[in-house]
């Protein structure tokens, strides 16, 4: 991957120029966006002023012919967002196209390909139901020698306790890694502590595992770990790992969370978000630079995981 000082300086000379390409593109997807706006507000406005107008008493026929109107405008922008949705599609593939290249040109992106539904089960970052799963934006590359792919994920589950529908979106990261544990380590981010401080961490709970505390106050602030195996937890989760974790808290400004999983020869992390942060505005020519050091903050720890995880296995 390029250093930080390198991704500042080719967010400001190389895709500046690379942007320009992409402006014809932008321009009709603005475009398009205000007229779907236009033919939906300005109907509205109408069908409010003229019932308005007629009173209680106005006539059915009066009354119904804005409805009318609401209908035909709206379909009508219904039409045109789905003709155009290629245009906004392709548009949204090429700006992620320029992150990915820009963090390292070597990595390969598939903006149709996602990591497997299956992978993302056994990756086993939610406990919840799934009901649906959903990716896009692959991408694939080495970090620290190892294999990885990465790849956007919406998982639509249904919680066993509330039986609600909860949607979760995000990045989820696998690699293969040199050792192969034996049972089975989870790091979750500590949200009931963080908002409920000590009471909170009642609440927190998995199924699979027993919780680890791992002696750092810091990190047991912001994660928690669960496990099946107490010891190799201790042996695993090392400081240098706990170190890249708050450091990517830090960097992200504490907004994204982030879990990991480490089952088998395998090492999964999932960072989850409620907007899209490579979808930097359809309406924006300016690819902001928080969002190129957002991404390679997300790398950077999970390069560093894997590198301190291979370099402890050599001792385990």
């Amino acid at each position: 991957m390029v250093t930080l000082e390198e991704l500042k300086q080719k967010c400001h000379n190389d895709l500046i120029d690379k942007l320009a390409r992409l402006e014809p593109l932008r321009r009709k997807v603005l475009f398009t966006d205000l007229l779907i706006l236009i033919l939906i507000v300005v109907p509205i406005v109408y069908v409010v002023a003229t019932l308005v107008s007629l009173g209680k008493n106005a006539p059915t026929a009066e009354v119904a012919t804005p409805f009318i109107l609401l209908a035909i405008m709206v379909t009508a922008a219904i039409i045109i967002r789905y003709v155009t949705r290629f245009s906004r599609m392709m548009l949204h593939e090429q700006r992620q196209r320029l992150v990915m290249e820009a963090i390292n040109p070597n990595w390969h992106f598939e903006a149709k390909n996602c990591i497997s539904e299956q992978e993302y089960v056994n990756a086993e970052l939610s406990e919840q139901k799934l009901i649906k799963y959903s990716g896009s934006d692959l991408v694939t590359g080495i970090l620290d020698g190892v294999q990885f792919i990465g790849s956007k994920f919406i998982d639509v589950s249904k919680a066993y306790s509330t039986k609600k529908y909860i949607t979760t979106r995000g990045f989820l990261l696998t690699a293969n890694v040199e050792k192969t544990v034996q049972g089975k380590i989870f790091i979750d981010i500590n949200i009931p502590n963080l908002m409920l401080g000590g009471l909170g961490e009642s609440i927190l709970g998995r199924k699979s595992g027993q919780r680890v505390t791992m002696g750092n106050p810091e990190f047991d602030k912001h994660f928690v770990v669960y496990a099946t195996n107490q010891d190799e937890a201790f042996r695993i989760v090392n400081q240098p790992i706990m170190d890249a974790l708050l450091l990517f808290r830090k960097q992200s400004q504490y907004i994204y969370p982030v879990t990991f999983s480490f089952i088998g020869s395998k090492i999964y992390c999932a960072i989850t978000f409620g907007h899209d942060p490579l979808l930097f505005g359809s309406y924006s020519s300016v690819l902001k630079y928080k969002t190129l050091e957002l991404w390679h903050s997300i790398f950077s720890m999970y390069e560093n995981v894997i590198r301190e995880f291979n370099l402890g296995s050599k001792n385990l």
